[in-house]
């Protein structure tokens, strides 16, 4: 038989991945839909008179990658000043209101002086008094107390190298009497001793990423992976005020239909999508969903608006957008489109974005250039490591893909034996 080019939802779900895996994962255990999400994020490694970092800002980066892709509203910032520190924190207090949920994480040098912990700012000098001219965390969580938030947050990847001397390395614990209830605090070590960089951000990135658990498993996962890999050296801690722990980073609400839309079964999602886009309409990743469903419901029209005002609330990770929205120019019949949307998406994903590499093999497919769509399939199947349900997903895609390939290429003894490794890998699922 003739094979042809494969369509979207008969062969995969792939852009949409990686949006919805991240945003299954956190959420509000109340009712998400009254309630907003809000992350502070404070990455600093470029320090004025101080010791440079060298991941601290791509530390803040990926975790406010994930912050963002699971709904919150993220304020990102970059190598800030003191001025600059003070002026966005307070931007970030004006929005939160009772019962909402607000998650700060702060990466970059970090100090204790008579028992209080300071965040630095990247004009911080050896000669400053940090009561003065550093960030005083007591007074954060106070002002978050203030709010009367659901639930808080705090992440502490500021437990590096003290660069001044006097003082003590690393942070102080801070008593549970200081910041109330309903509050979780997250050091990147114990208090007192030091972090290595970079280190402590990965583990908790990709724990942040699995849907279901709570806070404290994500927290002790973290923690179990960051004292293997450091040989015992670096031991994350945490404080929490009491109740926390029990409660799930996951809305139910939300997670059934993300759920559904990444397994495709979008007949179902569809509906569900719609309602919670109703009671919040500025949920990035779930607008998303629902225009990869309307994608795989043959609604690329529809799927293009959808996405498009998805793209205004996903700004940390602007390519799973465009690829979802040069997806939708594909199945729209809009291959120029779909070409120029997929530069856009490459000019910011990671080499290894696999979504995005499928839907470019798809377009040499539909030109008729099998022998380079085969080369991009056939790089994607050497090359994935099938460690977790959705990387296994992605290698059969690429397999099927490959094998579909060969067959339009006239190679049918290639096609015939990459179907087989297909079927093995489907059975071993």
């Amino acid at each position: 038989m003739t094979p042809t080019t494969p369509k979207y939802g008969d062969v995969h779900s792939h852009v949409i991945r990686a949006a919805v895996a991240i945003a299954l994962v956190l959420g509000l255990a109340s009712d998400a839909r009254a309630a907003k999400r809000w992350a502070f994020v404070v990455g600093i490694d470029d320090y004025d008179a101080l010791p440079k970092l060298e991941t601290a800002v791509a530390d803040a980066t990926k975790v406010a990658r994930s912050f963002e892709l699971a709904g919150f509203r993220v304020a990102a910032v970059v190598n800030p000043t003191a001025k600059e520190l003070e002026e966005k924190w307070q931007a970030f207090l004006q929005p939160l209101a009772p019962g909402d949920f607000a998650v700060v994480y702060f990466a970059g040098h970090g100090l204790q002086k008579t028992g209080a912990n300071y965040l630095l700012a990247l004009d911080f000098a050896r000669t400053d008094d940090p009561s003065v001219s550093a960030a005083r965390l007591d007074r954060w969580i106070a002002d978050l107390g203030g709010r009367r938030l659901a639930q808080r947050v705090i992440v502490l990847d500021a437990c590096r190298n003290n660069p001044l001397g006097g003082t003590t390395a690393g942070l102080a614990a801070i008593e549970n009497p200081a910041f109330g209830p309903d509050t979780y605090i997250i050091y990147a070590t114990a208090p007192g001793r030091v972090a290595r960089d970079g280190l402590f951000a990965t583990h908790f990135a990709r724990e942040v990423a699995q849907p279901g658990r709570r806070i404290d498993d994500v927290f002790n996962r973290t923690a179990t992976d960051v004292r293997r890999e450091s040989g015992g050296a670096q031991a994350p801690f945490a404080i929490n005020s009491g109740g926390l722990s029990v409660l799930y980073f996951t809305n139910p609400d939300r997670v059934e239909p993300l759920r559904l839309a990444r397994t495709d079964r979008c007949r179902e999602a569809l509906p569900k999508l719609q309602d919670y886009v109703k009671a919040d309409p500025d949920d990035g990743p779930v607008l998303a969903a629902l225009g990869h469903c309307q994608i795989i419901e043959s609604q690329p029209a529809a799927a293009r608006r959808t996405l498009e005002r998805a793209r205004r609330f996903v700004q940390l990770s602007p390519h799973v957008i465009e690829t979802e929205l040069a997806l939708a120019a594909f199945e729209d019949g809009d291959v120029f489109d779909a070409k120029l949307r997929l530069l856009d998406a490459r000019r910011t994903a990671p080499p290894e974005y696999v979504p995005a590499r499928l839907l470019e093999g798809r377009i040499l497919l539909k030109e008729g250039e099998y022998s380079r769509a085969i080369e991009v399939f056939d790089g994607l199947f050497q090359g994935i490591t099938p460690a977790s349900p959705e990387s296994r997903a992605d290698l059969l895609r690429a397999c099927t893909l490959l094998a579909d390939a060969f067959g339009l290429n006239g190679a049918v003894d290639m096609e015939r034996a990459q179907r087989g490794r297909c079927s093995a890998i489907a059975s071993a699922r």
